[in-house]
């Protein structure tokens, strides 16, 4: 899974949270106002992969934007975050602030894949990993 360009950010563990399969285009926008599009590829309560030709240096923050869309009945999502890892590919986001708002519309999705007992640790995995 790795490959030889990767970069990833020292003590980044991505193995934390479960990801499930999303599919969607997102904006990436960072401090400077630079915004790019990108297509989701997995989503983890605790970050995003994501696929783009632009790059993003790893340890930049950055502000994951999701568009609304009707099927799922969410308004936009706009988590902060910032970049973990990154490749030839695209680039990994771990979450870092996101309002409950937000947080409870990534949940919603989440536990669309995932058994609610699952989802329940993780969440609780979430909290207490923050509390530390």
């Amino acid at each position: 899974m790795s490959s030889n360009k990767e970069k990833l950010l020292p003590g980044y563990d991505r193995r934390w949270f479960t990801r499930i399969p999303y599919r969607g285009k997102v904006f990436v926008k960072t401090p400077d106002g630079n915004q790019v599009e990108a297509e989701v590829r997995n989503l983890s309560l605790r970050g995003i992969l994501v696929t783009t030709e632009d790059i993003i240096p790893v340890g930049r923050s950055v502000d994951v934007i999701f568009p609304s869309k009707e099927s799922e009945r969410l308004l936009d999502i706009a988590i902060s975050g910032r970049v973990v890892w990154s490749d030839e590919k695209g680039f990994g986001i771990e979450f870092e602030r996101a309002d409950i708002q937000n947080f409870l519309k990534v949940k919603n999705i989440i536990i669309t894949k995932l058994p609610a007992d699952i989802t329940n640790h993780e969440i609780l995995r979430y909290f207490s990993r923050d509390a530390k």
